[in-house]
């Protein structure tokens, strides 16, 4: 058992060092700014505020008339300030949740001895990690943090874990108004400020059913691999090295229910920094198929 002197390595009671990670808030960016060239985003923040028929197409066919303008962009930002800015605020609650943003579906064979371990790659600790770039809800402000995670992961017997990214949200109902008549009660929220590299006290892994972990669970495209090991006893053990780079940022979508008697959507977008380093303890008997994209793998055989 480890106490405040002496934790061994992997150690999750999250009461002293070595401590498993760290995270950091990168970047603030301001709803308007995004909004401005993405529809989506403005629709979404609509939807989010409650808005309903007739308020809601309005909101919507000023928006698209202001983007037909072909003005520069920064004009285009400013009208479609003035647009929002019709709108004010009035906070009726809030109430903090803790938001675990996925990042990797870690996998293994269901078989005796198979291992699959997961872990950074061999670069310096600013180079390394994940970037999750949480979307402001209801108008809120978009922020960027970086994860790193240390010691590594392990996954054995066809154990199913999820990797991810606890986050803090902070949710406030807010009643809607324009000039002073009140349009709606909706939800606006946001990931909580970072303001100094922040250590994380427990590894945010937790493990799921192994359907989780199936084929058909892989987000997007995925890519296939053999490991021919039928040949083999099944005393012996093979080792492999795969790594996993990512060029691409995956978008995460995640639901909230009853909150303030309302649901609503929350998007991120993760990536990882350069590439990630898993080895794979293969025994013998037997062939191994391996699926894999950025959001996770899954074995057959």
């Amino acid at each position: 058992m480890c106490n405040g002197a002496n934790h061994p390595s992997g150690c999750e009671c999250g009461f002293g060092p070595p401590y498993p990670g760290k995270i950091e808030l990168v970047k603030t960016e301001e709803w308007i700014d995004e909004a401005t060239t993405n529809e989506e985003l403005f629709t979404r923040a609509l939807n989010d505020l409650n808005f309903k028929g007739s308020t809601f197409s309005r909101f919507v066919r000023e928006y698209q008339s202001i983007q037909h303008l072909q003005e520069p962009k920064e004009t285009i930002r400013q009208r479609i300030h003035d647009l929002v800015s019709q709108l004010e605020y009035q906070e009726e609650d809030s109430k903090f949740e803790m938001v675990q943003v996925p990042l990797f579906k870690l996998h293994s064979p269901p078989v005796q001895k198979a291992r699959v371990t997961y872990r950074e790659s061999d670069l310096p600790e600013k180079e390394r990690g994940w970037l999750v770039k949480f979307f402001g809800i209801g108008m809120g402000p978009t922020k960027t943090f970086k994860v790193v995670y240390d010691p590594d992961f392990i996954s054995e017997r066809g154990e199913c874990l999820q990797i991810f990214v606890p986050l803090v949200l902070h949710i406030r109902k807010i009643g809607v108004y324009k000039a002073g008549v009140l349009q709606s009660h909706g939800i606006r929220a946001e990931v909580e400020n970072i303001k100094d590299e922040s250590t994380l006290r427990k590894r945010g892994c937790q493990q799921l059913h192994k359907d989780e972990c199936a084929n058909k669970t892989l987000l997007g495209k995925h890519k296939t691999k053999q490991y021919a090991l039928s040949q083999y006893g099944p005393t012996q053990v093979e080792s492999f090295k795969l790594s996993l780079p990512f060029n691409v940022a995956r978008t995460v979508e995640m639901r909230f229910r009853g909150v303030f008697g309302e649901s609503f959507d929350a998007l991120a977008q993760v990536r990882h920094q350069r590439q990630l380093e898993l080895e794979f303890k293969l025994p013998g008997s037997r062939d191994y198929y391996l699926s894999f994209n950025s959001s996770g793998l899954h074995w057959a055989g």
